[in-house]
C-alpha cells in the first residue's frame, strides 16, 4: 500500500511523525505531471524512457503527460513513437536541426502540466516515482522537487550496470536553504550544479517557470547548457520552496551516444561525435550567455550560467574570484594541452582578471591529461576505512535496458510501494539489509 503525506518524515525530525511544516501549493485535483523528452535519433533508447514515464504515471493515478521533442531524428524515431498510441504521449516532430536550447524552450512551450520535468532520451521514470511525488506535493509547497541521481550504463551489447547508495533510497526528505545555496555557488564551496534546483531530473512547479519568464519576457531557457542554467535560475525564485527527496523519482541513463559525456571528456580522445553535433547545433543559436558551446570544462560552464543567471535577472553578481579560480584551474588542468590556453582566456573574461594563470606552464601536446590531486595522509586513511555505502548490480535480464532496471530496482528498494519510513535509524538500516539480501537472492 503506498504511503500517504503524512507519513512522510522530515530529516530534522526522523523518529516521529510530524506535521509538515509546508501547505499544499496546488490542489490534488489540479495538479498535472509534464514529462519532456528531448531526443535526436536514438530510437534505440527512445522507447524504454517514454514506457518507464507511461508505467509511472498510470500506477500513481495522477493526471500526466509525456511530451517528445524530436530534434530531426534521422533513425528510426518515427516508427518509435508510431508504436505509443496513448493519449498521453505526444510527439513534437522538427523537421531541421536545432540547437539543445531551442529544443528544451519548445517542449517546454508545448507542455501544459502544473509541474514540469526533463528527462533524456536514454533515462527513465522510476515506478514509484510520480506516486512518490505526488505524495511529497500534497505534504508540501515545494515549488521545486529534488532527488540525487541514481545512474544506469546502457551496456553496448548486453548487462547494463546500476549503483544504488542506501542513503538515497529511504524515502525521507528535507527542506533546503536556496539562499544558502546560492552563497555556496557564490563561494565556489559546491559538489556541482546539481545542487541547485534542476528541472532536468527534477520537477519544477509552472507557477516558477513563469515568474522568471515574467521577469524580463526572454526564454526560460536562456544559456548553451539549458540544464545548467535553469538549475541556477530556478534558485533565485524558489522562495526557499525547495525539497530534496531520498527517492528515486527518475534514473540517469548513460549511453555509448551521450551528449555530456562526449563533451567533457578531453578533446584529444576520439567520442561520439555528439558533442561536435551540439557545438555546431549551438552556434546558430542567437540566444546564449557568454561562453561558447565548444567549452569543455564544467566548472567554466557553470560559473558562465551563474553569472548570466544573475545579471539577466538583475540579482548581485557577486562571487569569491580566487575560490573560483581555483575550481576552474582544477577543471582546466585535465584538458587537453590543446585547450587549456583557451580556456585559460575563457577564464580571464569571466573573472574579469587579464593576469589569472599566467603561472601555468601548458604541458606539450602529447602530454597526458590527469585531473588527479594527490591525498593528505589524513585524507587517505579516511578513504581506507571500510563502509557499506552502496550496491552495484550488473548484467543479467534485469539489467538489459533502463526500463527493466528502473523495475527491478523498484522491487528492491520500494516492494509494493514509495517508501514511507517513521524512523530515519531503524527503517533506513532494514532497507539497506532488505536491498542487499533481494538483490544477492535474485541475481541472475
Amino acid at each position: 500500500m503506498f504511503a500517504r503525506p503524512e507519513n512522510l518524515c522530515s530529516k530534522e525530525a526522523v523518529g516521529r511523525p510530524q506535521a509538515s511544516p509546508f501547505r499544499s501549493e496546488v490542489s490534488v485535483s489540479s495538479r498535472k505531471y509534464s514529462i519532456l523528452i528531448p531526443t535526436r535519433s536514438r530510437a534505440a533508447y527512445l522507447g524504454h524512457a517514454i514506457t518507464s514515464a507511461l508505467i509511472a504515471g498510470r500506477k500513481s493515478g495522477c493526471d500526466f503527460e509525456v511530451v517528445v521533442a524530436d530534434n530531426a531524428s534521422e533513425d528510426e524515431t518515427a516508427e518509435v513513437m508510431e508504436g505509443f498510441r496513448s493519449t498521453h504521449v505526444r510527439w513534437l516532430r522538427s523537421e531541421q536541426r536545432l540547437s539543445m536550447r531551442a529544443n528544451f524552450e519548445r517542449a517546454l512551450d508545448a507542455s501544459t502540466g502544473s509541474h514540469v520535468c526533463i528527462i533524456g532520451d536514454d533515462d527513465a521514470v522510476s515506478v514509484n516515482g510520480l506516486a512518490y511525488l505526488d505524495a511529497l506535493l500534497d505534504a508540501t509547497d515545494a515549488l521545486v522537487v529534488q532527488w540525487p541521481q541514481m545512474n544506469y550504463s546502457w551496456p553496448p551489447k548486453s548487462g547494463g550496470t546500476i549503483k544504488i547508495r542506501f542513503a538515497e533510497v529511504t524515502g525521507l526528505y528535507e527542506a533546503v536553504n536556496t539562499a544558502q545555496i546560492i552563497q555556496r555557488v557564490r563561494d565556489a564551496n559546491f559538489f556541482d550544479y546539481h545542487v541547485g534546483g534542476n528541472v532536468y531530473h527534477g520537477f519544477v512547479s509552472r507557477s516558477l517557470i513563469d515568474q522568471a519568464v515574467s521577469k524580463d519576457g526572454a526564454p526560460y531557457f536562456h544559456a548553451v547548457v539549458p540544464d545548467v542554467y535553469a538549475s541556477f535560475q530556478n534558485l533565485f525564485f524558489a522562495e526557499n520552496r525547495m525539497v530534496r527527496a531520498k527517492f528515486p523519482i527518475s534514473i540517469g541513463g548513460a549511453s555509448p551516444r551521450s551528449n555530456g559525456a562526449d563533451g567533457v571528456q578531453p578533446s584529444n580522445l576520439k567520442g561520439s561525435g555528439e558533442f561536435a553535433r551540439f557545438v555546431s547545433e549551438a552556434a546558430s543559436d542567437k540566444i546564449g550567455s557568454f561562453l561558447p558551446a565548444g567549452c569543455r570544462s564544467v566548472s567554466l560552464m557553470e560559473l558562465d550560467a551563474f553569472l548570466h543567471v544573475c545579471r539577466r535577472h538583475g540579482f548581485p553578481d557577486e562571487i569569491n574570484t580566487q575560490a573560483w579560480w581555483s575550481r576552474v584551474k582544477r577543471d582546466i588542468m585535465g584538458l587537453a594541452p590543446a585547450d587549456v590556453g583557451k580556456h585559460i582566456q575563457f577564464a580571464r573574461e569571466l573573472l574579469g582578471d587579464p593576469h589569472l594563470g599566467e603561472e601555468i606552464v601548458i604541458p606539450p601536446e602529447n602530454a597526458a591529461t590527469t585531473n588527479n590531486v594527490e591525498k593528505s595522509p589524513e585524507a587517505e586513511a579516511e578513504s581506507r576505512k571500510f563502509r557499506l555505502t552502496s550496491l552495484r548490480l550488473a548484467g543479467g535480464a534485469h539489467m538489459q535496458d533502463i526500463s527493466k532496471a528502473a523495475n527491478f530496482v523498484d522491487h528492491l528498494v520500494a516492494g509494493q510501494g514509495a517508501p514511507s519510513p517513521t524512523s530515519s535509524v531503524a527503517s533506513h538500516s532494514y532497507r539497506l539489509c532488505r536491498t542487499v539480501l533481494r538483490a544477492w537472492s535474485e541475481r541472475v
